[in-house]
């Protein structure tokens, strides 16, 4: 009977306890949209640095060559002048890797393969 009492009043205190919900705002900063047209690009210089950040003076993690195609993931927000050519850096994959390069460098294409087809007929020419 004394177990019963307990029981009861465990259960009554329980259904009639009120928890007070906060609600919390929380306010997140903006954040930009990347969009990029092109999902594929051609290497057009002879020779193109793939560097840690976007930035000239930031390390190279390697070198690609002409009518190398890369896979564009995102472009920075700001255009940028480097050697005197306006561009944008791009954050790209190539065999394994992923970088920045400077997008002045770079023909761009909507695809993978109208990419391979411009790169194979360059290197024909």
């Amino acid at each position: 009977m004394c177990l019963i009492a307990i029981l009861t009043v465990l259960v009554w205190t329980t259904g009639c306890r009120r928890e007070t919900v906060q609600e919390f705002q929380i306010e997140l900063p903006a954040t930009p949209v990347l969009s990029v047209r092109s999902k594929w690009a051609v290497v057009v210089s002879s020779h193109l640095r793939l560097r840690e950040r976007p930035t000239i003076q930031s390390g190279a993690i390697t070198t690609l060559w002409r009518n190398n195609v890369i896979e564009i993931i995102s472009r920075d927000e700001v255009q940028q002048e480097v050697e005197g050519k306006l561009g944008y850096w791009y954050k790209v994959a190539y065999d394994g890797l992923q970088g920045w390069v400077f997008g002045a460098y770079l023909e761009m294409f909507d695809s993978e393969s109208g990419a391979r087809r411009a790169a194979q007929n360059s290197s024909e020419e």
